[in-house]
């Protein structure tokens, strides 16, 4: 017996050293003789606390393997003599290598589910929480994004190109509202520069105001394309006269032409002319009442009509110089540009 308790303490002392704590002892398991004891008692400890199953069935199930290829030990399931009421939900579970597979009862998910979908209608599926700062803190409030899309010139027609931007930057929009964030969609026009000036003149020789009224965006459009052709044929005709050699009239197309003209007209609506600035907010709101009633027939809609009119030229100028400071911008041929493939990782042209 002094052998044996001898071994028993050898053993108890082992297993502390290896983070085993106490075996619980059972009928016939002798870890002092029998060192595969040890594991039979080890691991009926370890499932009966991971199943709920009494140690007294699982011990004497754990039996020897007829190869060791196939283990040291192995346990019959059955044998734990498990009762597991059927599921409501689930069909019994099936093994697949190292996972527990679970498929749902058909029937009861409709039940579920298509009562779900009748009662919260277009609100199924979203999941308000995935957009909170903190989910354990509604408190804390929503994220926040900013998404630009569509974003068509004043006064010409809404295309195609239009088209993708807007339909890309509606579904974002959405999807980002559906999961909880606080969404603002910005329609950045491009509603500004010489161009608004050539409108105006353009309006003044060909205008309507009936046609303006009935199709406003359509009929500025005509207006600009004939105004510009008026401008090419005087950029034709400055050109032929300086070719004969007759600078002065060609001087006189410069600095009295259409192309000037509109630079004066839109340095007055940068120095706030009254009169310039009001046809010019005519245009522009016509425009956005005609390009609601479009985006309205693609269940599209906007939180802000912005654009290039909205940035002062001070601001201009002070993001121009910080850019440069930041040598992201720079100089190239009397104008400051940023070079993008010296900024974006990747082939010119691809994503």
């Amino acid at each position: 017996m002094a052998a044996t308790d001898s071994s028993s303490t050898f053993i108890t002392e082992k297993l502390k050293s290896l983070s085993v704590s106490d075996l619980p002892k059972f009928p016939n398991c002798h870890p002092d003789v029998n060192v595969v004891d040890i594991y039979r008692a080890h691991i009926t400890s370890t499932l009966s606390e991971i199943t709920g199953v009494d140690s007294a069935i699982i011990y004497p199930a754990l039996a020897w393997t007829n190869t060791l290829d196939k283990g040291d030990l192995v346990l019959p399931v059955p044998a734990l003599r498990v009762k597991v009421s059927e599921s409501p939900l689930v069909h019994k579970p099936t093994t697949n290598g190292v996972y527990l597979q679970f498929f749902f009862k058909a029937d009861k998910l409709n039940e579920i589910l298509i009562p779900t979908i009748i009662k919260q209608k277009v609100t199924f599926g979203q999941n308000k929480y995935l957009g909170l700062v903190d989910p354990e803190d509604p408190s804390k409030g929503q994220k926040k994004i900013v998404i630009e899309f569509s974003s068509p010139n004043i006064a010409k027609p809404f295309h195609a190109g239009h088209l993708r931007s807007t339909i890309i930057g509606g579904f974002l929009s959405n999807l980002y509202a559906a999961v909880g964030w606080d969404v603002t969609r910005v329609n950045y026009l491009g509603d500004w520069g010489k161009q608004y000036g050539l409108l105006a003149l353009g309006f003044d020789k060909y205008g309507d105001e009936e046609a303006l009224k009935a199709d406003p965006i359509n009929h500025l459009f005509q207006i600009y394309v004939k105004i510009n052709t008026d401008v090419k044929a005087e950029a034709d005709q400055m050109a032929a006269l300086e070719a004969e050699g007759k600078t002065d009239e060609a001087l006189h197309i410069k600095n009295e032409g259409l192309d000037e003209q509109a630079r004066r007209y839109f340095k007055a609506m940068t120095e706030n002319d009254e009169k310039a600035i009001a046809q010019w907010a005519r245009f522009r709101e016509l425009s956005i009442k005609r390009y609601r009633e479009t985006y309205a027939r693609l269940n599209i809609h906007f939180d802000d009509y912005s654009g290039e009119s909205q940035v002062s030229a001070e601001r201009m100028e002070e993001t121009g110089k910080k850019m440069e400071e930041l040598k992201i911008a720079e100089e190239s041929q009397g104008a400051m540009i940023v070079d993008f493939t010296k900024h974006v990782a990747g082939k010119v042209g691809k994503v």
